[in-house]
């Protein structure tokens, strides 16, 4: 949902252009509710969440988890301040805000848009010019500075078979009802950069004018700048540390089962190749690099 939703903003915001060095408007979260296409966009998020709910499940091996909202009281219950339409102050939480019908509104049907990205295909896999084995690419080192480059950097996953420990607190009865996922944990992004990032298995060759109709794509992250631009240069005593909140931390979940069996990967235990692919401003190349701790399996 991120991805759909930070990706817009890009679209349509003042990104790369140098007359706008703030990257206004839907470029910049500070400026983006200036622009009327946010209150549209924002409303197709929402609407886009009710229909995922409503999509059989492609992801799982059991092809039977029926798709629910999240159940995290720590979610469900956090709080929003808003005035009324008679200015009195109100507190509003995401459990009440879940139900769009109880909000007096509901969406119009547009599944005939909808269908064209629910039944969505990519290209067949790649056949590679020569085998290749995971284990000639590095495995990430833990709690490690491991940089997400100006280059696509590529790594060896080691992955394993799900146990009964994984179904603790998920709410699911069996092991193939897990979604598989792969995650990038505690990436580090300074609140004023831009960041793309996109995510191959077993493709080592992605590069950054690589499409994402390929079978081995399986996602992307986009962070926006946050606020003004850098006046670091223009100050004659900068000390910028991430102590100072000028970063944020990042874990960052990619669903990747369904990507796994369309390669003909049906083993728990086959490790793979992650490559990502870091891209910068519309059409440009990144210009610095990103630090992470850990590439991980995970099961939820």
């Amino acid at each position: 949902m991120e991805i759909v939703h930070n990706v817009a903003h890009e679209w349509t915001g003042l990104i790369n252009n140098p007359a706008h060095p703030d990257n206004e408007d839907m470029g910049n979260f500070i400026y983006a509710a200036r622009d009327p296409i946010f209150y549209t966009h924002h409303s197709n998020v929402d609407r886009l969440w009710d229909v995922w709910k409503t999509i059989p499940d492609k992801v799982t091996i059991a092809g039977n988890r029926q798709r629910v909202d999240y159940t995290s009281s720590d979610f469900l219950d956090s709080e929003f301040t808003f005035f009324d339409e008679n200015q009195d102050m109100v507190i509003v939480t995401i459990r009440d805000s879940l139900d769009s019908s109880k909000l007096g509104y509901k969406y119009a049907d547009v599944s005939e848009s909808d269908n064209l990205w629910i039944n969505y295909e990519p290209l067949p896999p790649h056949k590679p010019s020569e085998p290749w084995n995971p284990s000639h690419w590095p495995a990430v080192v833990p709690s490690g500075n491991n940089t997400i480059g100006k280059v696509p950097s590529s790594f060896k996953l080691e992955r394993r078979a799900p146990t009964k420990k994984d179904l603790k607190g998920k709410g699911l009865k069996h092991l193939n009802q897990l979604q598989e996922e792969i995650v990038l944990e505690k990436v580090s992004i300074p609140h004023s950069a831009y960041a793309r990032f996109d995510v191959f298995i077993n493709f080592p060759e992605a590069k950054r004018e690589t499409h994402l109709y390929m079978s081995e794509y399986v996602g992307t992250f986009t962070h926006l700048p946050s606020g003004m631009v850098d006046m670091s240069a223009s100050v004659s005593q900068s000390f910028v540390t991430e102590s100072d909140g000028q970063f944020r931390l990042f874990n960052i979940r990619y669903s990747v089962g369904q990507a796994l069996r369309r390669l003909g990967i049906a083993d728990w235990n086959t490790d793979v190749v992650v490559t990502i692919v870091s891209k910068g401003l519309r059409r440009t190349n990144p210009t610095i690099d990103f630090y992470f701790s850990d590439i991980k399996q995970d099961f939820q």
